[in-house]
């Protein structure tokens, strides 16, 4: 499946600032980044991603793009773990006002998602999930397709006879358009 590239990034390009700290040895090799430490507990978040940030508070810039909402995408990872498949990829959404409106959790190397239609912002979250080791080699995001818009029909037009004519109606009646066939009221 081919689509536009969105985001491209590698081991190298994360901050250890932006990683678990405590107790962790980091190495970046190359475009890798690894991180080790046997004593990581269970569901720690282990790296956050945002496509938001408060620049005065954090000095930090977004390291995610902004995603269109009702877009289709994909992201591929090369994320190894040992022991194998203890990491988990979550992405949460959120709205303009801060609320989590949607959190998915991404299983396979590679997996497509559709961008709410509210989504403001969004997190990729690294999760521990009974792991030790962690080697991260690339991030891929990739736009797969927009959503197809859904084509507006026009609303019925409903006519009365004027036996049929609510007394409602009875008022407006001036402002109501005479069907084609005479003595009958549509709106």
């Amino acid at each position: 499946m081919t689509g536009q590239r969105v985001m491209y990034m590698t081991g190298k390009a994360i901050a250890p600032a932006m990683v678990y700290l405590y107790g962790t040895q980091l190495k970046q090799e190359g475009d890798t980044l690894s991180l080790t430490n046997a004593y990581m507990a269970s569901g720690r978040t282990l790296l956050t991603l945002q496509s938001q940030t408060n620049y005065q508070a954090h000095r930090r810039v977004p390291q995610l793009p902004l995603l269109v909402p009702g877009y289709r995408y994909r992201l591929k990872r090369e994320i190894t773990s040992q022991p194998e498949g203890r990491c988990l990829v979550g992405l949460d959404f959120y709205n303009r006002q801060g609320d989590v409106i949607e959190r998915l959790v991404l299983r396979p190397d590679e997996e497509s998602f559709l961008c709410p239609e509210a989504a403001y912002t969004y997190e990729l979250i690294l999760t521990n999930a009974g792991c030790h080791q962690l080697t991260i080699s690339s991030i891929e995001l990739i736009e797969e397709s927009q959503q197809t818009a859904i084509p507006l029909t026009l609303p019925v037009e409903k006519y009365y006879t004027e036996a049929e004519r609510p007394q409602e109606l009875a008022f407006v009646s001036s402002l109501l358009k005479q069907a084609p066939g005479g003595s009958q009221y549509g709106r």
